[in-house]
């Protein structure tokens, strides 16, 4: 199967991101075999309407780190975060998403399959401390927001990680937000940016 230039850019980026991990938070030098991100199978759902949409199985470690890290994914089920994940579980690392989680529930009602590997915890919530993570619902016109809806960062608080990656902050405000909650208790913070940032 050929590769497209999205998969290559999206396997690459996982690679050299988890590839940083491994030298920047255990001081290790990278492994001699780099770090790959797991093909995702072209499969589709059952096409029944009753069916449930499959979930994804746990990717099982190919290539251990020295030490398991526990990592925090802000997002994690847009362009880079199930590239991102796939690679971390390969590794044998821990990995929590936070998110809205859109995406998945968008999957669900179309009978998709979850981006979302076994074994990987999501936390919900908004990059915006002052909205919660069922806003999104509001601006598609779906439904109100639940009151029950976690606000901004509030699920992240009290946790603690060996590292965060983040790759969905479009603005500065989301960025500082996060970084400031999280900087106690984390050890190192990766920022992948783009030109929005």
């Amino acid at each position: 199967m050929p590769t497209t230039r999205r998969n290559f850019l999206k396997h690459s980026a996982a690679s050299l991101a988890v590839g940083s991990l491994a030298t920047i938070a255990l001081g290790a030098q990278p492994s001699s075999k780099p770090a790959a991100a797991a093909p995702k199978p072209d499969s589709k759902p059952d096409s029944k309407p009753d069916a449930k949409p499959m979930t994804k199985p746990a990717a099982k470690p190919t290539n251990p780190a020295p030490q398991s890290l526990s990592v925090l994914i802000l997002g994690g089920t847009g362009f880079l975060g199930p590239a991102f994940t796939d690679a971390l579980l390969a590794r044998g690392h821990k990995v929590t998403l936070f998110n809205r989680g859109m995406r998945e529930a968008k999957r669900r009602e179309a009978n998709r399959p979850s981006q979302v590997p076994d074994g990987v915890n999501v936390l919900f919530g908004n990059r915006d401390p002052e909205k919660t993570a069922d806003d999104w619902r509001s601006a598609d016109g779906e439904s109100k927001t639940r009151p029950e809806s976690p606000k901004g960062l509030h699920e992240l608080e009290g946790k603690t990680f060996d590292a965060v990656m983040d790759t969905s902050g479009y603005y500065p405000r989301h960025v500082k937000a996060s970084a400031e909650l999280l900087a106690k208790s984390v050890k190192h913070y990766i920022f992948i940016s783009t030109v929005s940032v």
